[in-house]
Formats: C-alpha cells, structure tokens, sequence
C-alpha cells in the first residue's frame, strides 16, 4: 500500500489548501502564545476579572443604571 500511496500523495496538488491552513493556524497559535507569555502580569490580572466586573454604565436594552 505505501508504495501506491506515497507518489500519489506527493504528487496531490489538493495537499496544498490543508497544508497552508495547518501552517496558518499555527502561526496563529504561536503568536497567541507568545503574546500571553509576554504579557504583564498586571495586565493579565486585569484582563481575567474583566468578565466578573459589573457594568458601571447603563445598559440600553434594558434602560436600567
């Protein structure tokens, strides 16, 4: 089997697309990576209680203050 399915997969043109989004999805992981990493500790504290912070401006959908 390996010796039909190796020139047949190397010579694909359809390997391309997937290869190019594995690579993209990486470079994207990566940079997320290093950003976080990189990241100031202060910083990264603020950004983890965003979520559990109230609103201190009114909502509109609702009106209230």
């Amino acid at each position: 089997m390996r010796t039909i399915a190796t020139p047949f997969f190397a010579k694909s043109p359809y390997l391309f697309g997937p290869l190019m989004a594995m690579l993209f999805f990486f470079a994207a992981f990566l940079v997320a990576s290093v950003y976080a990493l990189r990241m100031n500790r202060n910083k990264a504290e603020e950004l983890s209680k965003m979520p559990l912070e109230k609103e201190k401006e009114s909502d509109p959908s609702t009106g209230e203050k």
